[in-house]
């Protein structure tokens, strides 16, 4: 007889992964055409994330409007040859390993450790990163990423970035996605410019220009409005878009 979760229909846009002749199967919706994919992985916990993969790979090319109805990009042949071949391949260059399907595994796997406000930062940041604005998003390209993030991103936001593909990599080789991590001590090569330091520091006002200020505002028939927010954001160090997160939260 078979599951719940077997019989229950797939919504557009999502894949579902069943077993098939004790194959791991996609099943999804498109254009009012229901579609069955065969992976040809077995069921085990490795074969599962790697199904995963490909079901997420899809789900993001329909709602892009980028689903290839031949199927012909979602064959398990490449993902299999690359990721799990008993024997390595005949050239590193062959191996191409997405790196934002191994990014959505690893955040997956992170998602009940991480704050939602490291999810809606800096996790979103990485995501936007790989998926839009990198030229190359595959792991053989790992140096050209390198010296893409390098050339068009801040010494900062290039280390950060950098730091947690490594660890997006790491995760991947003890799960046994990947063989070895091409970011590996890549961040640690990125040198933060002293200027940078230095302009980071805050020069904080005097206790006299802080009393100053707010009386300016409280003086001011324009802006004297503004004096309770100005004292507020003084008297407690609360940063402006925080303050302003608190007045919507308030207001809800």
């Amino acid at each position: 007889m078979p599951s719940e979760s077997s019989s229950r229909k797939s919504s557009k846009g999502t894949v579902q992964i069943k077993i098939s002749n004790e194959r791991l199967q996609l099943v999804f919706r498109y254009a009012g055409q229901r579609y069955y994919l065969s992976t040809g992985f077995s069921d085990t916990v490795a074969n599962r994330k790697l199904a995963e993969m490909k079901a997420r790979q899809i789900e993001l090319d329909i709602l892009s409007e980028n689903f290839d109805q031949t199927l012909g990009k979602y064959k398990p042949e490449s993902l299999i040859a690359k990721v799990k071949a008993s024997t390595p391949p005949p050239q590193p260059t062959e191996v191409a390993v997405s790196l934002i399907e191994l990014w959505e595994s690893y955040i997956d796997f992170k998602r009940s450790s991480l704050s939602p406000s490291t999810l809606a930062k800096d996790v979103k940041r990485v995501r936007i990163c790989i998926n839009v604005h990198l030229p190359f998003k595959t792991l053989d390209k790992a140096v050209a990423i390198r010296d893409w993030l390098i050339a068009n991103k801040t010494p900062n936001s290039c280390k950060r970035i950098l730091t947690q593909i490594s660890a997006c990599c790491d995760w991947a080789v003890k799960s046994g996605l990947i063989e070895e991590n091409p970011f590996e001590d890549m961040a640690t090569d990125i040198k933060i410019p002293k200027a940078s330091k230095e302009d980071a520091d805050i020069n904080a006002f005097t206790q006299e220009e802080r009393d100053r200020i707010i009386q300016a505002f409280k003086d001011s028939c324009y802006y004297k409005y503004y004096a309770p927010l100005i004292e507020f954001l003084f008297m407690t160090g609360c940063r402006p878009f925080r303050c302003c997160g608190l007045g919507m939260e308030a207001y809800c």
